[in-house]
């Protein structure tokens, strides 16, 4: 049981103890006895403690023996009046005043014992880790290094094709500018996805490989239709500065911040008034960069996906986006969920990690591989290669992971 809990229930025991106590004092008082504030709490720490025999001084005059006896009904009574105050508090307006009161001792306990529990924490953490590297450790090892041949082969290139240009060796275009934007951005994802990984969450790596797709979609369809829908695709952010300043400002009192500044907003306005001008009124909606070349007015995701070819992959990322968002299907199926329990997933896991893993890999090479055609560079070749073999290695990884956990008994893994 954790802080809160604890606090919890050692408050509804202390209105127990307070209503047995005042029962006892009222069967002394019914003998003549006048209970002091010392003696009550003497009762009252008697009761804590489960001792049920005690003594407390009385004056002189009166019986030093007296014998209090509690019958089936006076102690019938005392339940349901300890029930009643626990209903009735429950219902008044003062359970506001008790949950603050108990928050602030949480709150105190959970600072007070915070170092302890981190230390259990991190030990727990870390012999999980070194479970799931034992088993992970080796596809995961592979992926580490394809992110490594992924950002320094786009370190390599971005520099060369930057002094290529400044020498007008080369000539700057949109399409080499979004290749740049591409590559840093997924060099990023990998990183995160990688994290994930070796942190034993599935879904989350999943879903971080969902924004991997994406600009593996954007990119193919952009470098096939050229520095026309790249620069589009570039000038798109004045229409999404545009519909986040509206967001903002229909919700910036409610979180107590501060107005966008009318210039800023009529300045977003202009600069979406002049785009739509020049790419027309398609161009306003979420993928209007790509309306003109698709030959649609509001063209979606799942229209570029197909015209790039690459609607094989639907079925993957509708699973990925699960994490994501809010549907049934998110709770209900759990690619982290072992087989041999129906227990919730409520942390890290050592099961459901070969998608992510694999998926990333297969994606993270595709995308090299088109961002790569842009740049036309000997060593973009070579990192190809290179990346194309990790890809094997992990693929091969993976089939005798997935060997040893089907023969494994559950217990053991």
């Amino acid at each position: 049981m954790g802080f809160f809990q604890d606090n919890y229930h050692e408050t509804v025991l202390e209105i127990g103890h307070h209503a047995i106590t005042d029962f006892i004092v009222s069967k002394f008082e019914e003998h003549g006895v006048v209970v002091t504030e010392g003696d009550r709490q003497l009762i009252l720490d008697n009761i804590i403690n489960g001792i049920v025999e005690f003594s407390i001084s009385v004056d002189s005059e009166q019986d030093d023996n007296i014998e209090i006896t509690i019958t089936a009904k006076e102690e019938n009574e005392l339940i349901k009046k300890i029930d009643s105050i626990l209903k009735d508090l429950l219902a008044s307006d003062s359970l506001i005043s008790l949950a603050k009161t108990i928050s602030v001792e949480c709150t105190r306990e959970l600072k007070k014992h915070w170092d302890k529990h981190e230390e259990l924490e991190n030990k727990s953490t870390n012999t999980f880790r070194k479970e799931l590297c034992t088993i992970w450790g080796e596809p995961i090892k592979y992926l580490r290094m394809m992110k490594t041949v992924f950002a320094q082969s786009c370190e390599t290139v971005i520099n060369d094709m930057s002094i290529a240009i400044k020498e007008g060796k080369q000539k700057d275009s949109a399409s080499l500018r979004v290749s740049y934007l591409f590559g840093a951005r997924a060099v990023q994802i990998l990183g995160e996805i990688i994290t994930l990984i070796r942190a034993g969450f599935a879904e989350a790596a999943f879903s971080r490989w969902r924004t991997l797709y994406e600009i593996h979609v954007i990119a193919s369809f952009i470098m096939q239709n050229g520095d026309k829908v790249a620069e589009r695709y570039l000038d798109h952010d004045v229409i999404e500065s545009y519909r986040a300043s509206n967001d903002y400002q229909d919700c910036f009192e409610k979180l107590g911040c501060e107005p966008i500044p009318e210039e800023e907003i009529i300045s977003t306005e202009k600069a979406m008034e002049e785009m739509i001008i020049r790419y027309g009124n398609a161009f306003k909606t979420q993928y209007g960069w790509a309306a003109e070349a698709l030959g649609v007015k509001n063209p979606s995701f799942r229209t570029i996906e197909t015209a790039t070819d690459l609607n094989h992959f639907k079925a993957h990322y509708r699973l990925a986006s699960h994490g994501v968002h809010a549907n049934p299907k998110g709770f209900l199926f759990r690619i982290s969920q072992p087989c041999y329990t129906d227990s919730l997933i409520a942390g890290p896991s050592l099961y459901g990690l070969s998608g992510p893993i694999s998926w990333t890999s297969v994606t993270a090479l595709q995308l090299f591989a088109t961002l790569s055609s842009k740049w036309a560079s000997f060593d973009s070749i070579i990192a190809v290669k290179a990346l194309e073999n990790l890809v094997t290695d992990i693929s091969n990884e993976l089939d005798k992971i997935k060997i040893n956990i089907e023969t494994t008994p559950s217990n053991q893994i």
